[in-house]
């Protein structure tokens, strides 16, 4: 995984975001959402495996660009910050590979916004995407994230699990 200086990105592989959607279950037309879509990784294992119906956020904007003037014609790319957007819809399947990043080291204005919606100080930024992305969910639809060991068995992360 490519590490960037940007908050909590970690670039996932292409092989492993393939993985990631042959993991799931829904239709091929069905709404699917990728939370933090950077460089379009994501977006190219779905397109690849015939979604078509795809939305794409990201808060960087030098990100966003890169991905919209990939996926314009494909896919729809949001300018955004992912925990703060409000959409209109609720999603079939949600995928990505959030921010790994603890409360205590996100940038005031960010740690914020993440306690309003962990509604605690203690954790982490993904716990954040967690819990807003099942807000996002249809009933029966789809999360699949790629989360850190750690949230398995750390204590802040049992409300969430």
């Amino acid at each position: 995984m490519m590490m960037s200086n940007k908050i909590g990105v970690v670039e996932t592989p292409l092989e492993i975001a393939n993985l990631m959607v042959e993991l799931s279950t829904v239709e091929k037309k069905a709404l699917v959402l990728d939370t933090g879509c950077g460089r379009g990784i994501f977006l190219q294992a779905l397109k690849n495996k015939g979604y078509e119906n795809v939305y794409g956020i990201e808060i960087d904007r030098e990100l966003y660009e890169y991905c919209n003037r990939s996926f314009w014609k494909d896919f729809k790319i949001i300018l955004s910050d992912f925990l703060t957007y409000t959409f209109n819809q609720k999603f079939d399947l949600i995928i990505g590979n959030p921010p790994y990043v603890h409360f205590n080291q996100l940038p005031p204005e960010i740690a914020n916004i993440v306690k309003k919606v962990i509604k605690t100080s203690e954790g982490d930024i993904y716990y954040a995407f967690i819990i807003k992305s099942i807000s996002l969910l249809r009933d029966g639809g789809e999360l699949i994230y790629i989360v850190p060991y750690h949230f398995f068995y750390n204590t802040y992360a049992k409300c969430v699990r």
